[in-house]
C-alpha cells in the first residue's frame, strides 16, 4: 500500500498488526511486546504496564467470580413463611420470583460496570435483554423445561434460581 511506501522513505520500516475491532484475549499483550522490541528505550515501561494491565485483568476476574457466587448464595438462601391458603402462597411465589429476577438483574449491571460497559456501550436489543432483564425468564415453565427442571419436583424452585445465571 502506499502508506507504507511513505513510511518507509522516511525511514519507518517497522510495522506492527493489531486489530482493534476484534483483537484476540491476548491482543494488547502482544502488541506491548512487539512495542517493546521496537522501542528499546520503553521496555521496561511497557512491561510494567503488561503487568499491571495482568493484575487488574485477574483482580476483575476475581471480583466476577465473587458476585456471581454471592448472586447464587443470595437466591439460594431466599426463603419466605406464608399461610398455607393458595392465594397466600402463589402471592408469596411471585414475590420470591420477582425478588431474584431482581437480584439476578443487580448482579448483571454489576458485572457490566467490573467490565467497564457504559449503559450506551450495548443497546439492548443487541443483548438477550428485555426491558434490561435476560430475555429467558428464569421462571417461566418453558426455560425450565429446556434446563430439564421439573416444574412440580420440589427442587425447581432451588434450580430454577441458580439456572438464571447459567442463562447469562
Amino acid at each position: 500500500p502506499e502508506w507504507r511506501d511513505a513510511l518507509a522513505r522516511l525511514g519507518l520500516h517497522a510495522l506492527v498488526r493489531f486489530d482493534s475491532v476484534a483483537p484476540p484475549e491476548d491482543g494488547e499483550r502482544r502488541l506491548y511486546e512487539s512495542l517493546a522490541l521496537l522501542l528499546e528505550h520503553s521496555r521496561d515501561a511497557l512491561q510494567r504496564l503488561i503487568t499491571d494491565q495482568e493484575a487488574q485483568r485477574e483482580a476483575r476476574k476475581h471480583s466476577a467470580l465473587r458476585m456471581i457466587a454471592e448472586l447464587l448464595i443470595d437466591c439460594a438462601a431466599c426463603r419466605r413463611s406464608v399461610a398455607s391458603e393458595k392465594t397466600v402462597e402463589q402471592q408469596a411465589i411471585n414475590q420470591l420470583r420477582e425478588a431474584v429476577r431482581q437480584r439476578e438483574q443487580r448482579c448483571v449491571e454489576a458485572l457490566l460496570k467490573l467490565y467497564g460497559f457504559r449503559p450506551q456501550d450495548a443497546a439492548a436489543s443487541d443483548l438477550p435483554l428485555l426491558d434490561g432483564r435476560w430475555g429467558d425468564d428464569l421462571f417461566n415453565p418453558e426455560t425450565l423445561k429446556q434446563l430439564g427442571v421439573r416444574v412440580g419436583s420440589g427442587i425447581a424452585a432451588g434450580a430454577a434460581a441458580g439456572a438464571g445465571v447459567d442463562l447469562m
